[in-house]
Formats: structure tokens, sequence, C-alpha cells
């Protein structure tokens, strides 16, 4: 009962009214009928309300009017408007009598979707979130290939993060993996690596709409267990079962699949970073480019703190890279040592090969950087290092964007080398101006032994006699007081042997 409100014939009349309350979860037609259901004529009224509403909105209804019209003595009206994703609109369905409303029903046809027909539901309640991966401890959904899954995004709760859906995909064999998927609103569609899902992307699929059955270009995943994650662009409100819904099917065929990262159960204990913290920046990285493309570019990161441990393993190493546009580019991660101990040059001068891997660098939002985990055939002796280890990220060229490391511009003991033939840089070179404070974050994870090489007398102590050896061999190369291994004795070694001082432990 809402009068006085535009009665028609009647402007004093209390008119009865019903008000149902719809929001678009798509662009097209709105249809409202009450053809055949109901006794009398009716007022019927749409109004448009945009995508927020308040009390003025309410308070200006008459101004909001889509479309209204007055049904024929029978009782039949229908009418319909188009009308846009995410806008809200009330319908009004009004009597003519002044004391009474007549029974029927009302018919409201929705802009259809054409949706993956399901084959199961998500598990959850519409609207729920309870499939946490990642981010709770109920883990993942399973999901088989060739299986069509139905799901709804939960409401937004402040101060709580988007409900994100998880799924666990497991494959016998590398597969050729396509990803499709319907949903009533924008909706972003993650490929993870299971064990890194917190930070690893191999690709992100972005369906902009219900009204067509988007696809993921093509991804290639090897044996394993991998995370298939979807979520609502957009913070979703309401309640209930109006949460939007979406529609998810994986595909495959049998293939050969480069690394995409290494399911590691348990880390060695000791590490060495290449910044402190390792933590990625987006946009930090630097390669050889023209025309928007990147060519195949090389970097190098030296660790002669390692040619201080005298016993020991090297197991594992993290990396950071980021691919920006383009199709998914195949690329080396490599372990060389550094026989000369100084400086990376070039494969055949100091480099000598340890082991290599084939990765996969996937095509990332831009500005999104990647770890990648790379677990060694076997535990590699520090002992059989001649110099130093160094690791090697060599990326292919792009057919378009940007294929780099990616790192820090956090303070680094030692820089970050390139090298790329395209660019005239024949051998590895430190990152120069205006690039030199970009640095590529790689982590190195091992059993390291301990070592006093600040003991350069070997009594069992850093002393001032140390010091006085070191001093006597300033600006030397090859000479006992190279702590640091850069082939000559100066300010950095005396910093370590300055920090080292006192009773070797």
């Amino acid at each position: 009962m809402d009068g006085p409100f535009i009665t028609p014939g009647d402007g004093t009349a209390t008119a009865q009214d019903i008000w149902y309350w719809y929001r678009a979860r798509r662009n097209g037609t709105l249809q409202v009928s009450t053809c055949g259901t109901v006794s009398a004529a009716v007022w019927l009224e749409i109004y448009g309300l945009g995508q927020t509403v308040d009390a003025n909105d309410f308070a200006e209804l008459p101004n909001r009017t889509v479309t209204s019209s007055l049904g024929s003595p029978v009782g039949c009206e229908s009418t319909s408007i188009p009308v846009k994703r995410d806008d809200f609109y009330l319908v009004r369905i009004a009597s003519i009598a002044r004391d009474s409303f007549p029974a029927g029903a009302v018919t409201i046809t929705v802009p259809v979707c054409e949706d993956l027909v399901a084959t199961r539901d998500d598990g959850e309640g519409c609207g729920a979130d309870t499939n946490g991966g990642c981010t709770t401890s109920t883990g993942f959904t399973e999901i088989a290939l060739g299986e069509t899954v139905s799901g709804s995004f939960a409401f937004q709760v402040a101060g709580v993060p988007q409900d994100r859906d998880w799924y666990l995909l497991s494959l016998e064999v590398g597969m050729q993996i396509e990803i499709e998927c319907t949903s009533e609103v924008p909706a972003y569609i993650f490929l993870r690596d299971q064990l890194l899902c917190q930070q690893a992307n191999y690709a992100v699929l972005n369906a902009t709409s219900c009204e067509i059955t988007t696809t993921t270009t093509s991804f290639c995943l090897p044996a394993g267990e991998h995370a298939i994650v979807v979520r609502a662009v957009n913070p979703v409100v309401g309640s209930g079962c109006d949460a939007p819904s979406y529609s998810l099917r994986a595909i495959g065929t049998s293939t050969l699949c480069a690394s995409v990262g290494d399911d590691v159960a348990e880390l060695p204990p000791n590490q060495i970073s290449s910044t402190n913290p390792p933590e990625l920046v987006p946009g930090i990285g630097v390669a050889c480019v023209a025309e928007g493309i990147s060519f195949a570019t090389e970097f190098a990161k030296p660790f002669p703190e390692l040619a201080l441990k005298t016993s020991g393993t090297l197991e594992v190493i993290d990396f950071g890279w980021q691919h920006n546009g383009g199709t998914t580019n195949n690329a080396l991660i490599e372990l060389y040592d550094d026989v000369d101990g100084g400086a990376p040059v070039s494969v055949g001068v100091d480099l000598v090969l340890v082991e290599s891997r084939v990765i996969q660098m996937w095509t990332a939002t831009s500005g999104w950087p990647t770890v990648h985990r790379w677990k060694l055939a076997s535990p590699r002796n520090i002992a059989d290092f001649i110099g130093h280890p160094v690791v090697v990220l060599k990326t292919s060229a792009s057919d378009q964007g940007f294929a780099a490391f990616a790192g820090t511009t956090a303070p680094e003991t030692t820089p970050t080398y390139i090298r790329s033939p395209f660019c005239d840089i024949t051998d590895f070179i430190p990152i120069s101006s205006p690039f030199e404070d970009h640095n590529w974050t790689v982590t190195v994870w091992g059993t390291f032994g301990e070592s006093c090489p600040a003991d350069i007398n070997d009594d069992g102590e850093v002393s001032a006699a140390d010091l006085s050896l070191l001093l006597a061999s300033w600006g030397l190369s090859g000479a006992a007081g190279d702590l640091d291994g850069d082939q000559v004795v100066g300010a950095s070694d005396l910093s370590l042997l300055l920090g080292a001082w006192g009773v070797c432990e």
C-alpha cells in the first residue's frame, strides 16, 4: 500500500501496488508480462535506477520511468525494455481498483545466456565461500578433464578478501590445456601451480560477459597437480541465490610440456638471496627490446658468497621472471661454475655448465611478476665448484610484449649481468644507467657448511694479524685477502673481515 502515487484516472486515490526488484546480470532485453494470469486490468511500470541505489532514487521514481502502460480489460499487459549489465530496476504492478488487487502472476523474462551445460555443481551453496584453495583450510574442488562445473561467486563482505573458487586439476601426463568459461559477470580465470598458487600464474583469462563462451589461449601443462582459480573482476553485492554464477570446463590433449615449477615438499635449511628481502616489484626488468618485442636476452646472477663455504650442497633455486603480452615463451634456466671466481664473462670463457632446465614463461597480466622454483636433478656439492655458482636465465624472442627477469630495486652486493647479441652485448656486463638499480631476484637453497674465510692466517680467529695481511695485499688480484671473490683485494674485503672480527665459530 504505497499511495498516493500516479494512480491512473485518480491522482488522489490510494493505489495498491506490488514491486519487484531486478538487477541485470548481463546486457539484453527484459520482458515483463501479466498476460493470462491477472483477472483485471493493471498498470505496469518499470523504473531504471542505475548501478547504485539510495534514498534519492526512490524520491525521484516518477522521473526514473523507463516504460509505463495500462493493461486491457481482460488483464493482459506485456512490455519489454533494454537493460544494462549491473543496473538496478524496479517493476511496479499497480491496481486500477481503489480498494482491491486482482489475483494472478507476473512473468519476468531476463536476458538469456549461452551457458556451458554443467554436468555438476561445485558443492557450494549459492553465494557461499567454502572452496578456499590456498587461502583456507577447505582446500580445492577436484575437476576432471571434459566435465563442466557450475559455481557462484560469494558476496563481498567488508574487510574480507574477495571470493575465489579453487579447482584442482591432476594430470598423469603432459597436456595442452584449454579452459572454457561463461560467467554472468566479468570474471578472471587463473591457471596456477598448485604448490606455488599464491604467487605463480601460468595464464589469465578475462571472461568479459556471459553472452559468449570464451576460451583461454592453449597452455601446456606438465604432469602433476595444477590449480584453476575463478573470481569476479569486481566485488559482488547482493544476498542468497541472487549471486551471479559461472560454468567452467577444461579440455586437453596429451603432449610433452616444459617445466612450469617444481613441487618441493620441504626446502633445505639454508638460503642465500640476491636481495634482502627477496621480494618482487612489478615491472622491474630489463631486456633487449625494439618495436614492441623483446629479443633473446640472457641474465646472470653470481653468488660469490658460496665460494666461502667449505662444505655442503646446493639443491633448489627460486628466481623471478615476467612475460607481459604475446604467447608463452620457452626459456632456459641454467647453473654454471664461474671457474675464475670473478665477474661472469661468457660460456666457454669462464662459465662451465653444471645443469640446465627448459621452462615456460607464460603470458601474465602486464606488470605481474612470477617466482619459478627449480629443484636440481641432484644436490650439487659446494666443494665441486672451482669458483662460485652463477645462475643464468636465457629468454627467447617474444612475438609480442616483453620477456625478462623480475626483480627489485633493493641494494645488491652483486649486480645483475646482461648479455644479448641483438643489442651488441656479446659478453655479460653489469646492467648500467638508467637501470643500474634493476636487480634480478634469485634465491639459492641448500645445506651449506660453515667456514671462516676472514681468518687469513688460520689461527682460529679474525684479528689484527689478518687485517695486516689483508692491507699488505691491497689492490692485488688472487691474493689471500680476496674474501668476496672479485679478483681484487679492496674495500668490500675489508668490510667482510671487520664484520667477522673475533674467534671463529
